[in-house]
C-alpha cells in the first residue's frame, strides 16, 4: 500500500470512529428518554418503577 492510500484509509477509519462515536452518543439519550417514558408511564398507573425493575435498585 502506497503512503497516499494509507492517508486515505487513516481518514475513512477516523471518520468511521466518529459516526460510531456519534451513534453511540444518541442511542445512550435515546434509551435514557424512553427508560423516563416507562417510569413515567408506571408512575401515572400508580405502580411504583421499582418493582417492575427486578429488585435491581
Amino acid at each position: 500500500m502506497n503512503c497516499k492510500a494509507k492517508v486515505v484509509n487513516q481518514e475513512i477509519q477516523e471518520e468511521m470512529i466518529g459516526m460510531l462515536t456519534a451513534i453511540s452518543i444518541v442511542s445512550k439519550r435515546l434509551a435514557s428518554k424512553l427508560l423516563q417514558l416507562s417510569e413515567q408511564k408506571l408512575e401515572e398507573k400508580g405502580t411504583p418503577a421499582h418493582i417492575n425493575e427486578g429488585g435491581n435498585n
